[in-house]
């Protein structure tokens, strides 16, 4: 009886033990390598945190709003518009990217635009969610980028 209870054992828990629980293949890839990419090149970064499925990060750059706006419009496959208040959103339930522009006054023509420029993209798909904002203020040299990464 002994010997067919430890068969049995054996026939159901030896392909189990014979693999790894865990194989490279199936671990998920370094939180921070993965949001790393959304950095932009060269820029100066003042603060990153990482921990469970969130990153985040603050950086800047002596690029302008727009040469920045064109890094990360292409690297989202959409336009990051500065020149009107939005890109719009495409995709769908499982895929999808938006953008807005927030460098206007809200409902009139005759104020002159914000001191600040801003821009916000969010990118969704299967595997993360990314958020980049960006800002630029009036007489300031230096674009400010944060990127926001959830590993899903």
């Amino acid at each position: 009886m002994t010997r067919l209870l430890v068969g049995i054992a054996v026939f159901l828990l030896g392909p189990t033990l014979a693999s790894p629980l865990h194989s490279e293949a199936q671990e998920k890839p370094d939180l921070t390598k993965s949001a790393e990419i959304w950095e932009y090149p060269g820029a100066k970064k003042h603060a990153s945190h990482a921990g469970g499925v969130l990153y985040m990060s603050l950086s800047t750059t002596e690029h302008d709003l727009a040469k920045v706006a064109k890094h990360y419009g292409k690297k989202l496959a959409m336009e990051i518009a500065l020149k009107h208040p939005g890109s719009g959103i495409r995709g769908g339930d499982e895929e999808a990217t938006g953008a807005l522009n927030d460098s206007f006054q809200q409902r009139s023509t005759d104020i002159p635009p914000r001191a600040v420029q801003m821009a916000v993209a969010t990118q969704k798909t299967k595997d993360y969610v990314v958020t980049v904002i960006l800002s630029q203020a009036k007489g300031e040299e230096h674009t400010h980028i944060v990127v926001s990464f959830t590993r899903k």
